[in-house]
């Protein structure tokens, strides 16, 4: 669910951010773009490390 998680995130960091890095001329623009995605990113994956380390010590009680 994790590898799940984290391919949807980087397929939507190049949807969302592709059209607006093609419209920046300014390449500190760019950049700061990038930053903020990439930020947004790790965000979303320290919210979710929790619930997979869970889902996994659930699995793991199941399987005994």
């Amino acid at each position: 669910a994790l590898g799940a998680t984290l391919r949807g995130a980087l397929e939507r960091l190049v949807d969302q951010t592709a059209p607006r890095l093609a419209v920046q001329r300014d390449p500190a623009a760019r950049r700061a773009l990038l930053v903020e995605q990439v930020k947004a990113l790790g965000r979303t994956l320290r919210r979710e490390m929790p619930r997979a380390l869970r889902r996994l010590r659930l699995a793991g009680k199941r399987a005994v």
